[in-house]
């Protein structure tokens, strides 16, 4: 089995909380540069204090360029940084309704085989835009990636062991090194 934390460093809580007030800044930087834009910022979602190995970022490179080609006709403007020690990101400037960015967003993460790694937020600083949540768009809620039932839940009341999730993650990434990637 893969283990896709392999050769990677463990990073710390302070270090991820700086890095998200960084990403929201960047955020904030990229909405003021394109107000009629909206900004998909994209990272992946793993469990424990290992967010940067080369794996992971195959991962996020491999998964980056599938993404990039559903927004292809929309992008208006990319960056991303694949080395920051708390994992791989990438922000997309998008040249379409935020809702529509939304249920693509969504349809994307239900339907990549390795969707449940990602996290894809909808970035839209204008006040009379609309977020809508996954229920209102028609979308069940994130599945949690050991049991399948909402991930929010399992996560809030800590369902599962770091140990679980993580052998989980492996697991499922190995399979699609191994069945889903070669069909490809």
């Amino acid at each position: 089995m893969t283990d896709i934390f392999d050769a990677g460093e463990p990073t710390s809580l302070e270090a991820i909380m700086t890095n998200n007030a960084w990403r929201e800044r960047q955020e904030n930087e990229l909405s003021k540069q394109y107000p009629e834009q909206t900004i998909l910022s994209f990272r992946l979602d793993v469990p424990g204090l290992i967010k940067q190995s080369p794996t992971l970022v195959d991962i996020f490179s491999d998964s980056m360029r599938r993404l990039e080609r559903l927004f292809r006709p929309m992008l208006t403007y990319r960056v991303d940084d694949l080395q920051r020690v708390t994992g791989p990101e990438a922000f997309l400037v998008l040249n379409e309704c935020q809702t529509a960015v939304q249920m693509l967003t969504y349809r994307f993460e239900q339907t990549d085989p390795l969707g449940y790694m990602f996290n894809l937020d909808v970035v839209n600083l204008d006040p009379a835009a609309n977020q809508f949540s996954r229920h209102e768009l028609g979308f069940p809620e994130k599945a949690c990636v050991v049991c399948g039932d909402d991930a929010k839940i399992c996560m809030g009341v800590q369902k599962h062991s770091i140990d679980e999730v993580t052998r989980t993650f492996n697991q499922r990434y190995t399979f699609y090194v191994n069945k889903l990637r070669v069909a490809k």
